[in-house]
């Protein structure tokens, strides 16, 4: 008899899972509300545009201090070189077999003979393809 509250108790809150999961459930879609939110969509999208103002690209570095030099569309720091041959494009690489500033020299002896490498003012600019 002890055992009775019991299992009255976990019939109940079993019985009652399936309504509180039901309760707590979104409510189905209306199909006519959905249209009218999609037809006033485009027009609150444009509004959101007109007034926003683009903001200004930060100014790119010029490396003018000798800290860095151009490569593909970005910056590669000293000490790196230009991989030209770069899956998607022109990136920064480094080789620890060549530290500090890699020199052509360095770099070719490193990676084969099979790459081309010309070292100018910029930074050594590698291609390997």
């Amino acid at each position: 008899m002890k055992n009775a509250p019991l299992g009255w108790l976990l019939l109940a809150l079993s019985m009652s899972a399936p309504l509180l999961l039901a309760c707590s459930s979104p409510p189905p879609a209306d199909p006519s509300q959905a249209e009218t939110s999609d037809e006033a969509e485009p027009a609150e999208v444009a509004e959101a545009e007109a007034g926003e103002t683009p903001e200004p690209e930060p100014p790119r570095p010029t490396c003018e201090d000798g800290t860095c030099f151009e490569c593909g569309q970005g910056f590669c720091p000293r000490g790196a070189y230009c991989d030209g041959s770069a899956p998607g494009g022109a990136a920064c690489a480094w080789i620890q077999e060549c530290p500090g500033d890699p020199s052509c020299a360095c770099l070719v002896r490193v990676l084969g003979s099979s790459c081309k490498c010309e070292s100018g003012p910029s930074g050594p600019q590698v291609d390997c393809s």
